[in-house]
């Protein structure tokens, strides 16, 4: 029975990955949002950070994670976030 759920855990895995990297942003956006409306900060960080890692230059996911950051009592990570949002929106090649 193990042996069953670590091949299903691992098909998920690679399904996930196999994913281009703008379906995995918006999947991991769209978990983050729905964790900010149940007021679950951390969770909602990791996701949207996940997000990050799948399209880094995604200026509204860094607005999103600086403000659940300024929400967490963070202020130095938020002040970090909203410059790297401002970057980004300010960098349209």
């Amino acid at each position: 029975m193990s042996h069953r759920l670590i091949v299903l855990l691992s098909l998920a895995a690679v399904a996930a990955c196999g994913a281009d990297p703008q379906t995995r942003a918006n999947r991991a956006i769209k978990s983050g949002d729905a964790f900010v409306a149940q007021h679950k900060l951390r969770e909602a960080s990791i996701e949207y950070r996940n997000a990050l890692q799948a399209q880094p230059q995604r200026a509204d996911v860094h607005f999103k994670l600086a403000d659940v950051y300024l929400q967490s009592g963070d202020p130095a990570r938020a002040y970090g976030e909203y410059a790297r949002a401002r970057t980004e929106w300010s960098y349209r090649p």
